[in-house]
């Protein structure tokens, strides 16, 4: 699926868990951050953070919400790529 697609589109790739990877998008240290399951208290929680510095937040159909029940933090220039990897978008 998508997610596999996305894993073998990297060069590199981690399991961060909760809101560390988030952090790290936003400060420019890692590219991208998801959740295939996110909980909109959590979402909410880094949406704001990761779009303060620049970066777009949004669930893995591409909607910009913390009621997707997924997550997706990333440059904005990169949106569009990591959703089209996905299948999504």
């Amino acid at each position: 699926g998508g997610f596999e697609r996305l894993l073998r589109a990297t060069a590199r790739h981690r399991g961060w868990g909760d809101c560390y990877g988030y952090a790290l998008v936003a400060t420019g240290r890692a590219e991208v951050m998801l959740d295939p399951l996110m909980n909109p208290w959590d979402a909410a929680a880094v949406k704001p953070i990761v779009e303060e510095a620049g970066g777009c937040f949004c669930a893995w159909d591409g909607s910009p919400t913390i009621y997707g029940g997924s997550a997706l933090a990333m440059p904005i220039a990169l949106r569009d790529s990591v959703l089209a990897t996905l299948g999504a978008g």
